[in-house]
């Protein structure tokens, strides 16, 4: 029978079927994952850079928002005050992540709203006495040290006590993702056994049920199959050679943007 779902819906209703919520970036990725059936609660929907009309329009869809600018977050309190749930997400001043151009937590990151601006930020919460019921840390892609994880629960640990609604917090993704031979991932193990002591810690500590949750995205896809492609021409020049493929950057543009790597096999090789 022939699938009437795009390659994009049918990602999302595999992640759906397997229990997972979804984690969005766009109002249109919203969109797709309440297509293909996902509950509202179960969508989170972080922003960067987007206008306040969008951060409304997923407010009427009843989905969990996060938003990283100060800006937007007086004129969420002004049009909403304290009638909807919210997350902020806050930008730790943490370095990590396989290179500076997948490290998103660092003080010069465009990403969340500083710590070091809490004072502006506690001034707009009392202000329209907004509902924060989140608070949410990603400091990059490809982080392997579980350290980098317990970093960020130090930095809600320093929070908590200005935001006593506060009930989940996100550490975000990054995971890393072995792709060189020899070379090794994040251990997911080591990772949820430190996670449950300090959140066990800071639940006593604060008197309240905290929950953490992750957004494991590209961790869980990266290993799942294989990119081919066929040699079209091969160049010598002096101890160079160029191999021409019948693809590019349309299709894998990780190396160039990214600084990425990606192991490559010759698995057939035609002589004539």
């Amino acid at each position: 029978m022939k699938s009437s779902l795009t390659y994009g819906q049918l990602k999302q209703a595999v992640v759906k079927n397997a229990g997972c919520p979804i984690d969005c970036s766009s109002i249109n990725e919203v969109k797709l994952a309440l297509h293909v059936g996902f509950d509202p609660k179960n969508i989170l929907y972080t922003s960067n850079s987007v206008s306040f009309d969008e951060i409304c329009e997923a407010v009427t869809l009843s989905i969990n928002v996060n938003i990283d600018s100060l800006s937007n977050l007086e004129k969420f309190g002004a049009k909403f005050g304290n009638t909807y749930a919210v997350g902020v997400r806050i930008r730790p001043n943490i370095m990590a992540g396989g290179n500076l151009k997948i490290s998103t937590g660092h003080d010069k990151s465009k990403f969340g709203i500083p710590v070091t601006q809490l004072k502006e930020l506690k001034t707009i919460q009392e202000k329209y006495q907004i509902n924060i019921t989140t608070l949410h840390i990603h400091t990059g892609s490809e982080i392997k040290e579980v350290s980098v994880f317990i970093q960020s629960a130090a930095v809600f640990e320093s929070l908590l006590s200005e935001f006593p609604t506060v009930q989940v917090l996100d550490f975000g993704g990054g995971f890393k993702v072995p792709y060189a031979p020899n070379e090794k991932g994040t251990d997911i193990a080591l990772l949820g056994s430190e996670v449950n002591k300090v959140m066990k810690k800071m639940s006593e500590k604060f008197g309240r049920p905290l929950m953490a949750w992750f957004e494991p995205g590209k961790y869980l896809v990266s290993e799942a199959g294989y990119f081919i492609s066929q040699v079209n021409v091969l160049k010598e020049q002096g101890e160079i050679i160029f191999a021409g493929i019948n693809t590019g950057l349309n299709h894998l543009i990780r190396p160039m943007f990214y600084d990425a790597y990606h192991h490559i096999e010759v698995f057939l090789k035609v002589t004539f």
